[in-house]
Protein backbone atom coordinates (compact mmCIF):
# COMPACT_ATOMS: atom_id res chain seq x y z
CA UNK A 1 0.00 0.00 0.00
CA UNK A 2 0.66 3.54 -0.72
CA UNK A 3 0.18 6.13 1.96
CA UNK A 4 0.08 9.37 1.60
CA UNK A 5 0.78 12.08 4.83
CA UNK A 6 0.17 15.61 5.51
CA UNK A 7 0.14 17.59 8.30
CA UNK A 8 0.85 20.73 10.31
CA UNK A 9 4.00 22.58 10.24
CA UNK A 10 4.80 22.46 13.26
CA UNK A 11 5.73 19.77 15.74
CA UNK A 12 3.17 17.16 16.24
CA UNK A 13 1.75 16.52 19.41
CA UNK A 14 2.66 13.40 21.16
CA UNK A 15 -0.61 12.16 20.89
CA UNK A 16 0.06 12.40 17.23
CA UNK A 17 3.54 10.96 17.46
CA UNK A 18 1.93 7.77 18.91
CA UNK A 19 -0.16 6.96 16.34
CA UNK A 20 2.57 7.58 13.62
CA UNK A 21 4.61 4.93 15.51
CA UNK A 22 2.00 2.65 15.20
CA UNK A 23 1.05 3.44 11.63
CA UNK A 24 4.53 2.08 10.63
CA UNK A 25 4.45 -1.41 12.56
CA UNK A 26 1.79 -1.93 9.66
CA UNK A 27 3.70 -4.17 7.01
CA UNK A 28 1.12 -3.86 4.57
CA UNK A 29 2.75 0.22 3.89
CA UNK A 30 5.35 -0.34 0.95
CA UNK A 31 5.80 3.34 0.26
CA UNK A 32 4.85 6.56 1.69
CA UNK A 33 4.76 10.35 0.01
CA UNK A 34 4.57 13.73 2.05
CA UNK A 35 5.35 17.39 0.65
CA UNK A 36 9.11 17.64 2.63
CA UNK A 37 8.00 20.90 5.05
CA UNK A 38 9.14 21.26 7.93
CA UNK A 39 7.43 20.04 11.22
CA UNK A 40 4.92 17.02 10.74
CA UNK A 41 6.08 16.18 7.50
CA UNK A 42 9.93 15.67 8.85
CA UNK A 43 8.54 13.98 11.60
CA UNK A 44 7.27 11.62 9.03
CA UNK A 45 9.94 11.62 6.80
CA UNK A 46 12.37 10.24 9.84
CA UNK A 47 9.78 7.29 11.43
CA UNK A 48 9.47 6.18 7.65
CA UNK A 49 12.89 6.11 7.52
CA UNK A 50 13.46 4.36 10.87
CA UNK A 51 11.46 1.71 10.03
CA UNK A 52 12.58 1.46 6.13
CA UNK A 53 9.98 2.38 4.18
CA UNK A 54 10.28 3.63 0.13
CA UNK A 55 9.87 7.32 0.78
CA UNK A 56 8.60 9.84 -2.22
CA UNK A 57 9.26 13.65 -1.54
CA UNK A 58 6.92 16.00 -3.25
CA UNK A 59 9.04 19.31 -2.70
CA UNK A 60 7.04 22.67 -2.91
CA UNK A 61 8.52 25.60 -5.10
CA UNK A 62 8.72 27.84 -2.54
CA UNK A 63 11.84 26.91 -0.16
CA UNK A 64 10.87 28.35 3.39
CA UNK A 65 9.42 26.01 4.82
CA UNK A 66 11.15 23.25 3.32
CA UNK A 67 12.61 20.45 5.95
CA UNK A 68 16.17 20.56 3.49
CA UNK A 69 17.19 16.81 5.07
CA UNK A 70 14.42 15.27 3.17
CA UNK A 71 15.54 16.24 0.27
CA UNK A 72 18.98 14.69 1.29
CA UNK A 73 20.02 13.03 -2.03
CA UNK A 74 22.11 9.87 -0.30
CA UNK A 75 19.01 8.78 1.75
CA UNK A 76 18.20 5.19 0.42
CA UNK A 77 14.87 4.40 -0.60
CA UNK A 78 14.46 8.24 -1.11
CA UNK A 79 13.09 9.29 -4.39
CA UNK A 80 12.23 13.42 -5.06
CA UNK A 81 9.11 14.70 -7.23
CA UNK A 82 9.87 17.66 -9.21
CA UNK A 83 8.93 21.18 -7.16
CA UNK A 84 5.51 22.35 -7.45
CA UNK A 85 3.04 24.82 -5.88
CA UNK A 86 1.83 23.49 -2.87
CA UNK A 87 -1.55 22.95 -3.46
CA UNK A 88 -0.66 20.75 -6.84
CA UNK A 89 2.14 18.72 -4.90
CA UNK A 90 -0.74 18.02 -2.42
CA UNK A 91 -3.07 16.74 -5.52
CA UNK A 92 -0.37 14.85 -6.74
CA UNK A 93 0.33 13.43 -3.62
CA UNK A 94 -3.13 11.77 -3.30
CA UNK A 95 -3.25 11.33 -6.93
CA UNK A 96 -0.20 8.84 -5.97
CA UNK A 97 -1.51 6.88 -3.11
CA UNK A 98 -3.73 4.42 -2.07
CA UNK A 99 -4.88 6.61 1.71
CA UNK A 100 -3.78 9.42 3.22
CA UNK A 101 -2.80 10.16 6.88
CA UNK A 102 -3.29 13.64 7.83
CA UNK A 103 -2.25 14.96 11.06
CA UNK A 104 -3.10 18.82 11.12
CA UNK A 105 -3.22 21.59 13.81
CA UNK A 106 -5.64 23.85 12.55
CA UNK A 107 -9.46 23.10 12.80
CA UNK A 108 -11.39 22.07 9.71
CA UNK A 109 -13.01 25.71 10.09
CA UNK A 110 -9.67 27.21 10.31
CA UNK A 111 -8.54 25.21 6.52
CA UNK A 112 -4.81 25.40 5.61
CA UNK A 113 -2.94 23.35 2.93
CA UNK A 114 -3.37 20.07 5.45
CA UNK A 115 -7.25 20.56 5.21
CA UNK A 116 -7.07 21.13 1.69
CA UNK A 117 -5.42 18.20 1.10
CA UNK A 118 -7.73 16.00 3.23
CA UNK A 119 -10.65 16.93 0.96
CA UNK A 120 -9.22 16.12 -1.77
CA UNK A 121 -8.47 12.74 -1.21
CA UNK A 122 -12.29 12.26 0.37
CA UNK A 123 -13.40 13.64 -3.16
CA UNK A 124 -11.08 10.91 -4.79
CA UNK A 125 -12.18 8.30 -3.18
CA UNK A 126 -9.47 7.67 -0.42
CA UNK A 127 -10.02 6.47 2.77
CA UNK A 128 -8.82 8.85 5.26
CA UNK A 129 -7.41 8.82 8.64
CA UNK A 130 -7.43 12.06 10.88
CA UNK A 131 -5.71 12.71 14.09
CA UNK A 132 -6.13 15.77 15.47
CA UNK A 133 -3.54 17.14 18.14
CA UNK A 134 -5.87 15.56 21.31
CA UNK A 135 -5.13 12.39 19.85
CA UNK A 136 -8.98 11.98 18.95
CA UNK A 137 -9.16 10.14 15.80
CA UNK A 138 -11.61 10.73 12.68
CA UNK A 139 -11.87 8.12 9.53
CA UNK A 140 -13.19 9.27 6.47
CA UNK A 141 -14.11 6.44 3.74
CA UNK A 142 -15.32 6.45 0.24
CA UNK A 143 -18.93 6.30 0.45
Amino acid sequence: MKLGFTGTRDELTSHQRGFLREVFRDSHIDEVHHGACVGADHEFHLAALAHGKRIVVHPPVKKAMVAMDCLEPKQANVTSRPEAPYLHRDRNIVYETDALLGMPKKTEEQGGGSWYTIHYAVRLCRPVVIVYPDGRIERRTPQ
